[in-house]
């Protein structure tokens, strides 16, 4: 990886308005409705990030340490340090890109994040939660640019289980996703308390729904 491709900013997560259904209970305007998803352009983009840090240190270990002690990392796309063993990440340390500004900090395994840990992404927005093969994968939290907040369930990189997801507006969603979607029943509470919204989504498109 080039020098400074760390720093590269990530595109504003934004969310366009999730699409009202055919029908419904209530006179609801699309701007009351929580926020949707735009998937596909954010997991490219996502991708295309994480895949500059998937494995960033394949130079052998520099300075003083032994396996299983703590040592230094050195690449041309930044430095490791941390817990090594046979000249890779093993155990508890920090990433830091070339530019020295700290990229993940956390648990790794022969290489690779996994366990729990904290990456820190260049656009400003933050996930700190489970891991496994570099990738988000089990519990966490993703606090997103545009000041949105999801927490629950990952499997392979992508939002897939029960979850809570927080508006920049203090709405919130719970319910289930699916592959990055939300999908099956969910509910949005509206920060003001003026109604509750329950709902059917099916790849993240709201079908039905009703107010309370």
């Amino acid at each position: 990886m080039a020098p400074g491709a760390a720093q590269q900013e990530r595109p504003s997560l934004r969310y366009k308005d999730v699409d009202l259904p055919v029908s419904y209970v209530g006179a609801l305007a699309p701007a009351d409705l929580l926020y949707g998803h735009t998937s596909r352009q954010r997991q490219h983009a996502e991708q295309r990030l994480l895949l500059k840090f998937r494995w960033p240190l394949q130079s052998p270990l520099t300075g003083p340490a032994r396996a299983g002690k703590h040592g230094l990392l050195l690449s041309d796309a930044g430095k490791y340090e941390g817990d090594v063993l046979a000249g890779k990440p093993h155990g508890f340390g920090r990433y830091y890109s070339d530019g020295s500004r700290l990229l993940y900090e956390g648990n790794w395994v022969k290489g690779a994040r996994e366990g729990s840990g904290t990456f820190y992404y260049p656009s400003g927005e933050v996930y700190s939660g489970q891991w496994r093969m570099n990738k988000r994968h089990g519990l966490g939290a993703m606090a997103y640019r545009c000041g949105d907040k999801y927490e629950g369930h990952w499997q392979q990189d992508r939002r897939h289980g029960q979850a809570q997801y927080v508006s920049q507006t203090g709405d919130v969603f719970e319910g289930n996703y699916k592959n990055d979607l939300r999908e099956g029943p969910g509910t949005v509470q509206k920060s003001d308390g003026r109604y509750t919204f329950h709902g059917v989504w099916t790849a993240g498109r709201l079908l039905t729904g009703e107010v309370f």
